[in-house]
């Protein structure tokens, strides 16, 4: 039906991306057509074709819905503004602007697109919000281009924010939001690699981050899963102190069920649904698959497959028979982005806190995630394409080419070289 006006809908595309998901993208329809893509691709089951959504059931799906929406808001004002002003003569009207603007570098412009991309949490979004602040106050003006923060000023930005009383870790976060920043502009061919500031300038050895974050020896995960063995056999008939956030026994749980799903990040943890949970029986063994898990913090897939020893058994299957649609009762998904985000940090504080009581160890959950790692890339024959595709992170320049893992065997081929 001819109109007078351009037309604007979210949908998703019929062709799928080269990882099998299908990318949602904003199209515009007027003289000719027009799409910007959201960055945000999903099996073609996760989508509502009827209110051009991604289903509730779907891994942050209430998050990746604002985001999409917020784009789509932007083209909507971008619509109104040209025809206010009679310019609009075709629908690639609608996204040059963006093209444009971000060819400048501008540091805000680089961020924005960034949390668009990747879906940014609450807390992540904030993180960053709070950093490109701390570096507008340092210099001074309310936008500029990313290539002023060089090495020099990245450094002296640094003793900026020590002299204003901030602590080593806080400091570390900002920093790894600029080189996040810088990083997006480099992958997009914005500006050159070798002018990098972290390449002579290693903030992650001047700004170290606190012992508890860092990993842990094999030995001390091995006596923590020994201490959670014994409470699951003295507590076999009733195991419902596992269900209690404030309880030595949850804190247990999770950090080492944490380490064998390959150190996954807490609130991915708590994203975990039953429904991405299945069994099978391999020559009388057990094996855990969770299907379309999705790391919240950069949107990156998660393939998790483990063969099960009597504890994960015997803790998956508890957690399996309570009621609720998620895995463990971490976050009942209910409220603002911010709410949720500040229920979180209530209960990873509580289970820090008796983490620490109950090991004697000066550690948080995250150190799961640093012990996984190391404890990987300690193994004869480790490959780091292997361990980036199964803790969920990017690959990026020359380890784009390589092969990463494709199959569950792979997966389980790998953890059975560490042991497990």
């Amino acid at each position: 039906m001819k109109t007078n006006t351009a037309t604007l809908r979210i949908m998703m595309l019929e062709q799928p991306n080269k990882q099998g998901l299908y990318p949602i993208v904003i199209r515009a329809q007027w003289n000719g057509r027009a799409e910007r893509r959201t960055g945000i691709a999903i099996p073609k089951s996760a989508w509502a074709e009827k209110t051009s959504t991604i289903k509730p059931t779907y891994p942050n799906a209430q998050q990746l819905n604002i985001t999409i929406q917020r784009m789509f808001n932007e083209v909507m004002q971008r619509k109104v503004e040209l025809e206010m002003h009679g310019n609009l003569e075709s629908a690639k009207d609608l996204f040059v602007h963006h093209s444009v603007k971000k060819s400048t570098l501008d540091y805000r412009t680089l961020k924005d697109e960034i949390q668009i991309k990747r879906a940014s949490s609450y807390g992540t979004s904030r993180t960053y919000e709070v950093a490109y602040n701390a570096v507008c106050e340092f210099l001074g003006v309310k936008d500029f281009d990313i290539t002023v923060l060089n090495a020099d000023k990245c450094r002296a930005f640094g003793k900026y924010l020590q002299r204003k009383g901030l602590k080593n870790g806080t400091i570390f976060n900002y920093m790894s939001s600029i080189g996040s920043v810088w990083h997006y502009a480099i992958k997009e061919g914005l500006v050159l690699a070798n002018l990098y500031p972290f390449d002579t300038f290693n903030y992650r050895v001047a700004y170290r981050t606190e012992i508890t974050k860092k990993a842990i020896p094999k030995e001390d995960f091995y006596n923590i899963e020994d201490i959670l063995f014994d409470r699951v056999t003295q507590q076999h008939d009733d195991l419902s102190k596992f269900s209690d956030v404030k309880t030595d026994e949850f804190a247990l749980a999770m950090y080492v069920l944490g380490y064998h799903f390959g150190g996954l990040a807490f609130v991915d943890m708590s994203n975990l649904r039953k429904d991405q949970l299945t069994v099978k029986k391999e020559h009388h063994e057990t094996i855990y698959i969770f299907k379309d898990v999705y790391r919240q913090k950069t949107n990156q897939p998660v393939p998790i497959a483990l063969s099960a020893n009597i504890v994960v058994n015997a803790l998956l299957k508890w957690y399996m028979s309570q009621p609720g649609e998620y895995l463990f009762p971490i976050n009942d998904h209910t409220g603002s982005p911010k709410e949720q985000h500040l229920r979180m940090n209530s209960v990873e504080k509580s289970l820090n806190l008796h983490l620490r009581n109950v090991t004697g160890l000066d550690i948080t959950y995250y150190s799961c995630r640093h012990g996984y790692a190391t404890h990987y890339l300690n193994c004869e024959g480790s490959n780091p394409i292997h361990l980036a595709t199964m803790m969920g992170r990017s690959v990026n320049g020359i380890f784009r080419y390589v092969k990463t893992i494709q199959t569950e065997d792979e997966i389980l081929k790998e953890r059975k070289r560490m042991g497990l």
